[in-house]
């Protein structure tokens, strides 16, 4: 299910596929050798249709340039707004066998994704507690 795997210096990219609808929210997957890095997306916050693919960037907060965050009320005045990418500040909360769970670093309400488990081949580069996730739609670069 990997469509592209690369590191960009210390930033990371990686594809995932369209997997499932829950009730608030929308799941994309990537197989990362054999480990599965999920990552959830409320609804309000996905544009329509739903993109089969997005691509998450992963990496420290001083290496992205849009950081413009989106409440629920802006894109219900704007939904065009929901094209454009979601970006949030995640915290190291929970070591996993074969993962780490981070969480977004705003009032629960704010989330505009949930907490990722990330694969610990993808943070071998990145050691601090916090990053950066950025979420584009499609295969965008």
């Amino acid at each position: 299910m990997i469509v592209c795997y690369i590191f960009l210096g210390r930033r990371m990219k990686e594809i995932l596929a369209f997997n499932k609808e829950t009730d608030r929210k929308w799941r994309w997957i990537a197989d990362i050798n054999g480990i599965e890095f999920k990552i959830y997306i409320e609804k309000w916050r996905t544009p329509e249709p739903v993109p089969e693919k997005i691509t998450v960037l992963i990496g420290n907060p001083e290496e992205f340039e849009n950081k413009r965050k989106y409440t629920q009320d802006e894109i219900e005045i704007n939904p065009e707004l929901r094209n454009e990418p979601i970006y949030e500040l995640v915290k190291k909360t929970e070591k996993k066998t074969q993962t780490m769970r981070y969480t977004p670093i705003v009032e629960r309400n704010d989330w505009e994704a949930g907490e990722p488990y990330i694969p610990f081949e993808l943070l071998q580069d990145l050691e601090e507690d916090t990053l950066a996730i950025q979420i584009r739609w499609g295969n965008s670069s």
